[in-house]
């Protein structure tokens, strides 16, 4: 289960088989993708929410967003090989820097290099941010629209939160510092980003943090990092109540509507349409009706999302037929209405040597 039992006796959670098992998105048997969503506020009622008090959070002078739109609005193929971001037809070289994990905002993609420095990267600049060395999970989390970035200041014990836009750190959440050895309900995690309300897992459970009111709200209290898994237009992708399903609902403590699917889940910019893993290949599932969607992709063994660029259409990894997974894989684009997937990138590169815009390292070493 996902949620803690009781206060006590608490399982200590093994670092080690997370960074090598447990977190890594593209693997054959299911992809983890953490796409966080669009620039609507999500609204969780009063209810379903406790009040942090504000005495709990610090944060620098709120700076008003640089203008309306970035040079990098549009969502399009996107990963990086190498120092090399390859957006569309264009490249964007960070050298001397090495991408250990991206996103991208309006205004450029936000990296990190194998030191856990953090970066911001446009067409012709590359500036840093910050740093973290958290060893699990989504390192970096950006909305799929929208300036803002957030990540965990592991030093500090500090969640950060950028506007790409306005060039300036607008918000830096202080936490108590983990325990040296943290029990799977203790660690601090970012986990999502949906318009102006990030996401982070704390000993709390999972918490929301409105940027704009400068509060934080208990999501769903003694969940672990695993119960999140996107959320987009305000409603939540999150693992069901016996964790053999996912449910999709603005309510945190629905129990419907599910879809298939285990370990994770990515949820369209609308929130109409699901990515889950319920068998060897990813599924795109209608949400509310729970109808598979899932566009063909002829001449492919295996596919899973890992971008959505709009509404209905998708940026998917697709392994042709008779090859291996150490086997160059291709990149294919995906319409759901249109019901058919079509080669974007051929042979672009193998698992590990390939980073994607989901805020994960997903390097081998």
């Amino acid at each position: 289960m996902n949620e803690r039992a009781t206060a006590t006796d608490r399982p200590q959670l093994d670092l080690d088989a997370i960074v090598a098992a447990g977190d890594r998105r593209i693997r054959r048997k299911g992809i983890v993708t953490a796409v966080a969503a669009t620039t609507a506020v999500v609204v969780i009622t009063a209810t379903a929410a406790s009040i942090i008090g504000s005495n709990q959070e610090s944060r620098p002078d709120r700076v008003q967003p640089a203008g309306t739109g970035g040079d990098f609005e549009q969502r399009t193929t996107s990963y990086s090989t190498g120092s090399v971001i390859h957006y569309g037809n264009h490249e964007i070289d960070v050298a001397p820097h090495s991408l250990s994990s991206f996103v991208q905002t309006d205004d450029g993609f936000v990296f990190t290099d194998k030191g856990g420095l953090v970066y911001l990267a446009t067409a012709d600049t590359v500036n840093r941010l910050g740093q973290t060395n958290q060893p699990y999970g989504t390192l970096l989390a950006a909305g799929d629209d929208g300036p803002y970035v957030t990540w965990l200041d592991t030093d500090a014990s500090t969640f950060k939160v950028y506007d790409t836009a306005a060039r300036r750190e607008v918000a830096s959440v202080e936490q108590p510092p983990q325990p040296k050895n943290p029990g799977e309900f203790d660690l601090l995690a970012v986990l999502a980003l949906d318009g102006s309300t990030a996401y982070w897992h704390t000993a709390d459970g999972v918490v929301s943090y409105d940027i704009d009111s400068d509060q934080t709200e208990v999501v769903k209290a003694g969940a672990t990092t695993q119960w999140l898994a996107d959320v987009a237009d305000g409603t939540l992708a999150r693992m069901s109540f016996d964790d053999q399903s996912i449910t999709v609902s603005r309510d945190p403590h629905s129990d419907g509507p599910t879809v298939p699917g285990f370990s994770h889940a990515t949820l369209s910019p609308d929130a109409r349409y699901v990515a889950t893993d319920p068998h060897d290949s990813e599924q795109v599932f209608e949400a509310a009706t729970g109808k598979d969607v899932t566009p063909a992709a002829e001449g492919y063994s295996f596919t899973a999302v890992v971008q959505w660029t709009d509404a209905d259409d998708y940026v998917a990894l697709g392994i042709p037929q008779g090859n291996a997974e150490d086997e160059p894989f291709d990149l294919l684009t995906c319409s759901v209405s249109s019901k058919t997937c079509t080669p974007a990138a051929k042979s672009v590169g193998v698992f590990g040597n390939v980073q994607f815009p989901i805020g994960e390292d997903l390097s081998d070493s």
